[in-house]
């Protein structure tokens, strides 16, 4: 379906563009957070394909990016100049079942508060629905734990997910397990080094 050559077309285009390697061009809101896994369906549903935006340093390498793609017709992708961007105000409001603004659950480096605070905009992450609608339907942009996302205009998406989720954040969780099991091995393969050395 045309749909689905488009964004394999858009992946090939992000793909191209982080090959460059360029140090002005820093990564796709994926790779730049790291969430905790209670928090990561919420958050990826909330962010939507904006989670494949490439961060970048300014609108002059953003504009250079699409000028190459275009050239080569390798596709679309979505570029967040640092420059321009600006910090959207985030919802403050407590209460049993919220969890808090979205930006909020999200580690990244602070020079990208504004790339991640205009993905995430004003969302509160919450419970349920149950809870969103004692806030309020149409009071905030609210996602629940299970992805059930609920827009200010009063929209209301969501019902059953599978558990295939697609590009997402790092999970911290994940990340610091994997950091561990590879000092491990460090520790075993000097262990085994230690051992040959002394047959």
């Amino acid at each position: 379906s045309a749909g689905i050559k488009s964004s394999l077309l858009d992946d090939r285009a992000i793909k191209r563009i982080l090959g460059l390697n360029d140090n002005k061009i820093y990564g796709t809101i994926s790779q730049l957070g790291k969430v905790d896994s209670k928090f990561a369906l919420a958050l990826e549903v909330a962010i939507g394909t904006r989670i494949k935006s490439i961060v970048v340093e300014d609108d002059k390498i953003a504009a250079n990016c699409i000028k190459l793609l275009k050239q080569e017709k390798t596709g679309i992708a979505t570029f967040l100049p640092l420059n321009k961007l600006q910090k959207r105000d985030k919802p403050n409001i407590k209460g049993p079942g919220i969890y808090g603004a979205a930006i909020d659950l999200v580690e990244f480096d602070k020079r990208f508060f504004n790339a991640f605070s205009y993905v995430f905009g004003n969302t509160l992450v919450v419970e349920n629905i149950d809870v969103a609608r004692k806030i309020g339907i149409g009071s905030y942009r609210m996602v629940t734990l299970d992805g059930d996302l609920i827009e200010t205009s009063g929209a209301m998406i969501g019902g059953y997910r599978t558990n295939a989720r697609g590009i997402g954040f790092q999970e911290k969780e994940v990340t610091s397990d994997i950091a561990k099991l590879e000092t491990e091995i460090q520790k075993l393969t000097k262990i085994k080094e230690l051992i040959e050395d002394n047959r």
